[in-house]
């Protein structure tokens, strides 16, 4: 006999990818739920049973969640954390809420996904869903990164594989052996957009590369790269993106390749340090 997959519930932030988590989801004929963070999600959940819920009202999410009967759960979408003053927690989150605007990225989500366990709800990987988004190894769009350019990958590796224990970014541009912006609480969007000034147009190529914190777990916040990177690396000066392999989605792949193809970037996966 076989067990139907329990109802999946979907916490959306910004972008296409929950929503492809959704539909994938669906076509594979388990139930799913959304909850769409409200003024931070931007897709259209209408087709989805959903409900939009503001950001900090965790007991509100976890009441919702039950309440479809979700016992999966993932976390998905852009989400950059607002300030204290503009999250009005529920009474039960309130203590939690402090605690997770004072915490790292990694931190802050393993004490979310914690917080799911006490209720029954595993956080479960993207990859069980999308199982083919992740970028593999070699060359996957665009020219064969030069010598230089791997000088400039090899570099961004060493810092990111440095700062992970610090909970910092998963995201670096290097141009040279010159290290032009490493991404913070800003995240990457952010970061590109303050690239554009630092990026000589005549040095070498600089390099964008996007890799998993060490020991972060891979069913929170999974590194992604979608058709807006790419778009704003472009605009930054940015023609190569190195990503780790099994670490890093590609989200909107047929977009993302067509932009690169327009605008002579090069996509490459590069092995886990």
């Amino acid at each position: 006999m076989t067990v139907a997959a329990p109802t999946l519930g979907i916490i959306a932030a910004a972008g296409t990818l929950p929503k492809l988590v959704a539909e994938a989801a669906l076509a594979r004929g388990q139930e799913v739920f959304v909850i769409a963070l409200r003024g931070v999600a931007d897709a259209d959940y209408s087709a989805f049973r959903h409900e939009e819920i503001r950001v900090g009202a965790f007991d509100t999410i976890l009441k919702a969640l039950k309440k479809e009967g979700c016992r999966q759960v993932i976390m998905t979408g852009k989400f950059v954390r607002p300030g204290l003053a503009s999250v009005i927690p529920d009474l039960r989150s309130s203590r939690l809420v402090m605690k997770l605007l004072a915490s790292g990225d990694n931190a802050a989500l393993e004490m979310i996904r914690d917080e799911f366990a006490k209720e029954g709800m595993e956080v479960i990987d993207i990859k069980t869903i999308l199982s083919d988004v992740m970028a593999g190894e070699g060359l996957i769009a665009g020219a064969e990164p030069d010598d230089a350019a791997l000088n400039s990958i090899r570099t961004g590796q060493q810092v990111l594989a440095a700062l992970g224990p610090f909970d910092v970014g998963q995201a670096v541009v290097v141009q040279g052996s010159r290290v032009l912006a490493i991404e913070a609480a800003e995240g990457t969007d952010a970061m590109l957009d303050r690239c554009a000034a630092l990026v000589d147009p005549d040095l070498g190529p600089a390099v964008l590369v996007k890799m998993r914190k060490p020991d972060q777990d891979g069913r929170l916040d999974p590194p992604v790269i979608g058709a807006t990177t790419l778009m704003r690396a472009a605009d930054a000066g940015i023609s190569i993106i190195a990503v780790e392999r099994g670490g890093v989605l590609i989200a909107e792949e047929d977009e993302v390749r067509t932009i690169a193809a327009a605008r002579g970037m090069t996509i490459a996966g590069i092995a886990p340090t």
